[in-house]
């Protein structure tokens, strides 16, 4: 086993300990410095007492200070003290552990701007083993971090909109035919559980088939276009509705994924069914009535009328024949004294 050369510290962070011999010939010390300085993040050793033994030039462009300034100074001489004291704990748990540990610390620089900071911290140690001290390289990762929390504030919104949805919502992947997601009111509408809908796979659904929804699935996903259809089915309850199904598709780093809008139109279907009963009710009725137009030919004398065929009929006949009308008869108090003086 090879001994260490004497004066060489040993880090805990992965590949420095084992480096080829002919690659540390190459590393010469001004190599070394330019791919520190070179580096974005920053590089940083400290002893057992929290004094920098060394950083790199993005190290000092966070402290303000430069790297001959920093070397034998604590955090507490640079920041202030409750940074320094948050920081001097979690360096004394990295080197009490002997575990490499990632942190996230907001820093400010000389300028006002403040930076999230991930560091990777590892125990430094010596010859002999025995932790000597701790290694440390911070990145800032506010812009990742803002881009994490838009993505997370938009992936909230997302799922309260789906959740307070007024119409039924589900997902399915779409290879596998499993339901992903299903809201309150898609449970409304099918009288089941959110456990039961998560448990369906959409093509072993007899009523998904019957109902030809199935197919209009299958077509969405086929095309990439949205299908609807719209049938009756009875619910877990028993009861039977009417329902609009839409599908669409969309696609994720997880796949290709099927969407469901369930819309219960059961009143609507209602409401139709009730204006095409009243329509044909109507129209048979409308078919009953009949109507007398145009001129009609009456004899001056005796006041009969002649019909389309050209026979002459008693008028009380020919309205009887082309309308509702019922006729009754009596005589006018002309006609009476005429016809009837004695009794006038």
């Amino acid at each position: 086993m090879k001994a260490e050369e004497p004066g060489v510290a040993k880090s805990a962070l992965p590949g420095v300990n084992d480096r080829p011999a002919e690659i540390e010939k190459v590393l010469d010390p001004h190599l070394l410095r330019s791919m520190l300085d070179a580096a974005g993040d920053l590089i940083y050793v400290k002893d057992l007492n929290g004094a920098y033994l060394a950083c790199n030039k993005a190290s000092e462009k966070l402290v303000g200070v430069k790297e001959a300034e920093q070397v034998g100074k604590t955090d507490f001489d640079l920041f202030s003290r409750e940074f320094a004291e948050a920081v001097r704990e979690e360096d004394r748990t990295v080197m009490a552990s002997g575990r490499e540990r990632r942190v996230e610390e907001w820093v400010t620089y000389p300028d006002g701007t403040r930076v999230l900071m991930e560091s990777l911290k590892a125990p430094l140690y010596d010859p002999g083993g025995r932790v000597n001290g701790l290694v440390g390289v911070s990145r800032d990762i506010t812009a990742r971090k803002r881009a994490e929390e838009r993505l997370a504030r938009e992936r909230d919104f997302s799922e309260q909109l789906i959740r307070e949805a007024p119409v039924g919502i589900a997902v399915y992947q779409a290879e596998t035919g499993q339901c992903l997601v299903a809201n309150a009111a898609l449970c409304d509408i099918t009288g089941a559980t959110p456990a039961q809908l998560l448990a369906q796979n959409f093509r072993e659904l007899a009523s998904w088939k019957q109902a030809g929804m199935i197919d209009a699935a299958e077509a969405a996903l086929a095309s990439g276009r949205s299908q609807q259809v719209s049938a009756q089915s009875a619910t877990t309850l028993g009861r039977k509705v009417w329902f609009l199904a839409v599908f669409s598709t969309f696609r994720s780093e997880e796949g290709v994924h099927l969407i469901l809008l369930l819309k219960d139109i059961t009143d609507r279907k209602v409401v139709e069914a009730e204006r095409e009963r009243m329509v044909k009710e109507l129209t048979e009725a409308l078919a009953k009535v009949k109507t007398l137009s145009g001129l009609l030919p009456v004899c001056a004398w005796c006041k009969n009328i002649r019909n389309d065929e050209g026979y002459w009929q008693r008028i009380e006949t020919y309205l009887s024949e082309r309308s509702h009308a019922n006729f009754t008869h009596g005589m006018c108090p002309d006609c009476m004294a005429k016809h009837f003086p004695e009794g006038s």
